[in-house]
């Protein structure tokens, strides 16, 4: 609950997305086997984002802000 929370505030479409996720997970049959297939995709994506953020489309790094001296 947490997660979708922080995923709330950033972004309600994604929260959205995670929500229908654990929906069909908890409802379906074969909810287990999505889960685990969930899984490897999710930590997928985070190796390819914490590898080459450049080449994940629609990812903006942040800018670093200028410091006054």
């Amino acid at each position: 609950m947490l997660a979708l929370f922080a995923l709330g505030v950033m972004s309600l479409f994604w929260m959205a997305v995670v929500a229908a996720a654990i929906l069909v997970e908890k409802v379906s049959p074969g909810g287990q086997a999505l889960a685990r297939v969930l899984a490897i995709v999710l930590v997928a994506v985070g190796i390819w984002v914490a590898t080459s953020p450049a080449g994940v489309p629609g990812l903006k790094e942040p800018s670093r802000m200028q410091i006054a001296r």
